[in-house]
């Protein structure tokens, strides 16, 4: 069938939604929240992009920053992807699997956009994938594994004429896996999981060492964890169910009834696995190994939170199905776990954090989605157990989420004396996005949230007590990341919150450090100096505060090979100088003098002021490391140097003494104690708490699992012991979305589909351009479309359904103030419309009241229902095209069907009737006054669910008559229950058959279009386009798609004869002929995607624009569908 040549379609939002709240490019950037479409999978690579699998929405492939992404499969004809996982011929080589089994070319020039199917797997749908050395593994119906040929390198131009060696995709040959079960030996059902068991040389065959454990999908008798491995005959069988023991007592027999179990190994430990089973929807077993799969016990599910603990049985009592584990490669004690939230366990699965949960189990922060389907713990740059987990991937119903912990903190000792005689603590905590400032008077030494500094922040800050400030109490400086901008922010402890300052510099990539030198000689007030990363570049930048409003001023690249933030201090070397010596500690990737390892630089400010170093300290620090000159020892003239220094897990003390020669640096202390596993970097300070007449205590803050907790060194202890303090937050995560901003994998709702899942796009006639529509896990939603695009803005949350804007002119009337409120309805209790008025870029707020009240309701319904609660029964909506019908001086102009419970034949029909017409603008009342109101009820087939929607489609003209879809009884047109076209007179409320061509039989109708008073247009559900002239419903035309169910309809009446639009599951097609021919009208959009609905609207140009949505692919556009 050939394509329409005239109708293009582009993406018409090109962005996901903003769940910040107003949106302002202005003020939008890395902190802010972003949700798309659901997502199953996430592979991140060595540069720190990522290849995202959306369920519905095809492959992405997104930078670090997600400033851009591209569909990678726009071009292939698959568009739903569960599991990806990296080959073994480098990181182009990625496997894919959903509906069908990909693989990228790693041969070829731009590999991600060379997708081969291997069409050799044809063994259902694909839930997990494992690649060991050159074996792929599938769990599918069925386990099935295959050996990975080698890629076939491209020849030069010749080759390229000749079309080169066979693809790769094409040599794959498949053999299902066996398991015993206790009828023998059998090939195996559905599994839903595979993961890399311990190598068993022992029994070795074909080469082939690995073991492979399989979570089953509960199938009979192949209900459990399966550990299997390749025998001497070349099949890799599994032997029958793992044991589990509790209390050391065998309690195998819980695998029984039990439906899909996840299963995750770490991949440099396949001794230690993790398993998740569920059983009647809910989570039944949380489970590990460490004896690689054979055996299993419980784990814990306990989740401490703030003032309580919880448990993940309770939270994970409903959806089963998308559970999901994984283990850090580099430490098998920590294991993600997704379902109902996100979670990471730091201690083999005693217990579980809740990244940024309260103690009602809800966020803080709006980048996460409640429903996860992925968890990924994505690998350190260097060896097992020497860096620590510090981020975790999440693929949820939201989209992907990335995040992170341990930034640490910043503190200082200020001037404020609450005791009056020592100085408070004050530290700053990045929390999401927020930079929370915490204070510990010094009169009750408990810390307590004081004040938040900036929402902005993307990293820990840097904060110090400067010398600015009117009263004795000088001001706070900081600087923190905002995105890729280093901002100084201050606070005026004379009265005054923080305020924003200046930018120090752009294009930053990490964290800074600040202090107030003594440059220069004999000034008000000493510079400021910050070092900060710029990629692998430690900058030095200054201020001159001299003036306050000189530019930050850029001076020297101090090294070109960071790996982390550095410290500065500025210290009492050299003997005598005006100026002391500015001192630097950073960690230095590989490519430094010394390799990985943590080095001092200096700056000679009795000199020439260049940078000298690096001296080694250590190579075993793995992150970046905090300095501090104390007062030791006492009388010195160069007192030591005291370093913080996170090594794996643990935070070693380190002093330089300054007196010994060759200033050696020495380990002295381990700070934490033996279940407290640092993860992040440390901060310092020597202040005047203590009991020693000489030397003030050492106080210290550090993190682990997202917590960040006190420790302080008591200078009066002849062991100089540290001691752990309190807590100070449990909220210290970070969250980025920013990779979901431009990738529309929206997942909008089908008319077509019942109970909460049917959705409609709406698209409005006030203002052109601008579309609502109902997403699958993410509300309702709307944008205005390019060329002045907005990202989407939710206007309720879970499920959303119906987006309807009422018609905003008529021939009736010029201006209709109903054009300016949306309708809508989402998952609440009650399901009934709600109503919002605005536009993105200025704000949508709800009507008031935004429940549209339900002032005449069905007469036969006692008692009368509460007018405030609207019209409940998640009613199906149409819109009156062209209103002119008039009640008390109100115009109907939607059209509504609610549910109809089980057992019930009466389908109540209403109308929203809304004021305006017949008052100039200024005179109409504020806000728009809307309500509903009974129309008619019909006669219909009694639903056998629960509850259903007997009338499938509806549609009017201008008001008068209403057109409906019914599911009727039998009758004497036919005997059994069956679909027919109604006609309902709204004046006097009665409801007759229309005449039908009794040769068409009783078709479904998914959709009504009146286009004038004696013409209308019908889509069936076996590809017929039915034509109403006045009399008769008739089929003038031909079949759609060998008679697939048409999903919805849109109909251009400027043309002669009238231009017809219909969508089936899965393609556009166009008539232009009556209905009578065909074509496919496909240009511009991907090559496999789901239609959900379709809608066309004349704008104030006169241009018929044609929107589409999709399940998946968010919304499309098509600027001009008629020739010329």
């Amino acid at each position: 069938m050939a394509d329409d040549p005239f109708v293009r379609w582009r993406q018409s939002v090109p962005f996901a939604i903003y769940v910040d709240g107003k949106w302002d490019q202005a003020t939008e950037g890395p902190w802010s929240a972003w949700h798309a479409g659901r997502v199953k999978d996430i592979l991140r690579f060595p540069d720190g992009s990522v290849l995202i699998a959306a369920e519905h929405g095809g492959l992405w492939r997104t930078q670090a920053d997600g400033q851009s992404a591209i569909c990678v499969t726009d071009g292939i004809t698959a568009h739903q992807f569960n599991r990806l996982a990296f080959g073994p011929d480098g990181d182009d080589h990625v496997f894919a699997g959903g509906e069908s089994l990909w693989v990228t070319d790693p041969s070829a020039a731009l590999p991600m956009l060379t997708w081969q199917q291997i069409t050799s797997f044809n063994h259902g749908t694909v839930w997990d994938i494992l690649v060991l050395d050159r074996t792929i593994v599938v769990a599918a119906e069925g386990i099935w594994w295959a050996d990975i040929p080698t890629a076939q390198p491209k020849p030069g131009c010749l080759g390229a004429l000749l079309g080169g060696p066979s693809p790769a995709a094409a040599l794959y040959t498949w053999k299902q896996a066996l398991i015993d079960t206790p009828s023998g030996r059998v090939p195996t059902g559905a599994f839903y999981s595979v993961a890399e068991g311990r190598p068993d040389r022992r029994n070795a065959n074909r080469g082939r060492y690995r073991t492979v454990i399989a979570g089953s999908a509960g199938v009979a008798d192949q209900q459990g964890i399966f550990l299997g491995r390749w025998n001497a005959t070349g099949d890799l069988a599994f032997d029958s169910a793992a044991r589990i023991f509790v209390n050391s007592n065998d309690a195998t027999a819980l695998f029984q009834g039990t439906g899909d179990i996840a299963v995750s190994s770490c991949i440099w430990d396949t001794d230690r696995a993790y398993a998740a089973a569920d059983r009647n929807d809910k989570l039944d077993l949380l489970l590990r190994s460490t004896d690689g799969g054979r055996s299993w016990t419980p784990c814990g599910s306990g989740v401490p939170l703030d003032t309580k603990t919880l448990d993940l049985f309770a939270k994970c009592d409903h959806q089963a199905g998308h559970q999901t584990l994984h283990v850090y490669p580099a430490n098998a004690d920590v294991v993600g776990f997704g379902w109902f939230d996100s979670y990471v366990s730091f201690d083999a699965g005693d217990s579980w954090e809740a990244p940024g949960c309260d103690d009602s189990f809800l966020y803080h922060d709006n980048h996460q989605h409640v429903d996860v389907h992925r968890v990924v713990l994505p690998p350190p740059p260097d060896v097992a157990g020497v860096t620590p987990a510090r981020s975790l991937l999440v693929g949820s119903d939201g989209a992907t989420n990335r995040i992170t912990w341990g930034q640490g903190a910043s503190l200082i000792e200020g001037q404020f004396k609450t005791d009056g005689k020592h100085g408070d603590l004050e530290a700053v905590i990045l929390e999401g996005n927020n930079l929370i400032h915490y204070r510990r008077p010094s009169n009750t030494l408990e810390w307590v949230r004081f004040d938040t500094v900036t929402s902005k922040a993307t990293d820990r800050a840097c904060m110090i007590q400067g010398d600015f400030g009117v009263s004795k109490v000088k001001n706070f400086e900081l600087v923190v990341p905002e995105g890729d901008d280093l901002v100084h922010y201050f606070r005026n402890n004379s009265g005054g919150g923080w305020q924003r300052a200046q930018v120090v510099a752009s294009g930053i990539t990490g964290a800074a450090c600040m202090i107030q030198s003594n440059y220069p000689k004999g000034a008000d007030h000493g510079n400021f100096e910050v070092v900060v990363l710029e990629g692998a570049d430690l900058v030095h930048y200054w201020h001159d505060n001299g003036n306050v409003a000189n530019p930050w001023q850029r001076g020297p690249t101090i090294t070109s090979h960071a790996a982390s933030s550095a410290c500065m201090i500025q210290s009492d070397y050299p003997k005598g100088a005006d100026h002391g010596n500015f001192e630097v500690v950073v960690l230095e990737d590989e490519g430094g003098v010394f390799g990985r390892a943590l080095v001092h630089y200096w700056r000679d400010n009795g000199g020439n002021l260049a940078w000298n170093g690096p001296v080694l300290i250590t190579k075993d620090a793995t992150a970046a490391a905090w300095l501090i000159q104390a007062d030791y020892t006492r009388g010195a003239d160069h007192h030591n140097f005291e370093l913080f220094v996170q090594q794996g897990l643990d935070l070693w003390h380190w002093i330089r003494n300054n007196q010994a020669n060759g200033n050696p640096w020495m380990r002295i202390a381990q700070i934490n104690g033996p279940n407290e596993k640092i993860d992040g970097a440390p901060v310092a300070l020597q202040g005047n708490y203590g009991s020693d007449d000489h030397h003030g205590n050492f106080e210290l803050l550090a993190s682990f699992g997202g917590r960040v907790f006190h420790y302080w060194r008591d200078a009066a202890d002849p062991n100089l012991a540290w001691h752990r303090s309190v807590q100070l937050s449990r909220y210290a995560y970070h969250y980025f979305t920013g990779w979901n901003r431009n990738t529309p994998t929206l997942m909008c709702k089908r008319f077509t589909d019942t109970d909460i899942g049917h959705g409609q796009l709406g698209v409005s006639q006030a203002l052109d351009g601008m579309i609502a529509v109902g997403t699958q896990d993410n509300g309702v939603i709307a944008a205005i479309t390019d060329p002045f695009s907005t990202p989407w803005v939710q206007l309720g949350g879970g499920d959303g359904n119906e987006a309807v804007w009422p018609a905003s002119t008529s021939p009736s009337f010029n201006q209709l103030h109903g054009g300016n409120l949306l309708v809508w309805t989402h998952d609440d209790e009650g399901g009934a419309p709600h109503g919002s008025v605005g536009d993105p870029n200025v704000g949508m707020k709800g009507a008031i009241p935004e429940i549209l009240p339900l002032e005449v309701p069905d007469p036969t319904v006692a008692p009368l229902p509460d007018p405030a609660l609207g019209l409940v029964g998640d009613p199906r909506i149409a819109r009156v095209i062209s209103p002119a019908y008039v009640v008390d001086n109100l115009a109907l102009s939607l059209v509504a069907a609610p549910a109809v419970a089980k057992g019930v034949t009466r389908a109540p029909i209403y109308g929203l009737f809304i004021d305006g017409p017949f008052l100039p603008p200024r005179a109409r009342p504020q806000p728009i006054k809307a309500g509903w109101r009974f129309l008619a009820a019909a006669d219909v087939a009694a639903p056998t669910a629960t509850r259903d929607w007997p009338i499938r489609a509806m549609a009017s003209l201008d008001g008068s008559t209403v057109m409906l879809a019914a599911s009727v009884r039998a009758n004497a047109r036919s005997m059994v229950d069956h679909t027919e076209l109604l006609l309902l007179d709204v004046g006097s409320g009665s409801v007759t058959v229309m005449d039908t061509d009794p040769t068409l039989g009783y078709p479904t109708i998914n959709w009504i279009v009146p286009v004038a008073r004696h013409e209308a247009y019908s889509a069936t559900g076996d590809g017929r386009v039915l034509v109403w002239d006045g009399k008769q419903w008739r089929f003038p035309g031909s079949v759609v798609a060998s008679g697939a169910s048409l999903e919805g309809m849109a109909v251009d009446a400027a043309t002669s004869p009238a231009t017809v639009f219909v969508i089936t599951a899965d393609t556009v097609y166009v008539s232009r002929d009556g209905t009578r021919t065909w074509r496919t009208a496909m240009r511009g959009l991907p090559r496999s995607l789901e239609c959900a609905n379709i809608h066309l609207m004349i704008d104030h140009q006169q241009m018929s624009r044609l929107h589409l949505s999709t399940y998946g692919r968010s919304t499309w556009v098509a600027d001009r569908v008629e020739p010329g």
